[in-house]
């Protein structure tokens, strides 16, 4: 199943894996996202996250549904090294018909942790959030 959003297609992120209740995905570098000191800004790596989170919660759908994020927080761990791209890995814990959450780790390249967020969705049957 292709789901494009285009907030996400606006940043250019780039799935990886997508299965399960796990999500991968990649932020490629751009300097238009990027902070003075040319690494990716915080509020990229947020965006990542997040999208990274949802991505999780809607490979559990058994059929199209909707995905909605109530709640999120991001700890930053560490910037990003300047110009490298950026991955974010989420699963989800014990997801169950209505509410999921959802632990997303963000890394550079070499493995290094940059940041951490929980978040909290909500999942759904089709047309019940829509």
């Amino acid at each position: 199943m292709t789901i494009v959003i285009p907030f996400n297609d606006a940043l250019g992120l780039k799935v990886e894996r997508f299965e399960g209740g796990t999500a991968v995905m990649r932020l490629p570098y751009r300097d238009d996202l990027s902070e003075g000191g040319g690494a990716l800004a915080v509020e990229a790596l947020i965006a990542l996250a997040d999208a990274t989170c949802g991505a999780a919660v809607f490979s559990t759908l058994e059929e199209r549904g909707a995905v909605a994020t109530v709640d999120l927080r991001y700890d930053a761990l560490a910037s990003p090294p300047v110009g490298d791209d950026v991955c974010a890995t989420a699963h989800c814990e014990a997801p169950s018909d209505g509410v999921v959450r959802v632990l997303c780790d963000v890394t550079a390249p070499s493995g290094e942790a940059l940041g951490r967020a929980i978040a909290t969705f909500v999942r759904d049957a089709p047309g019940r959030l829509t």
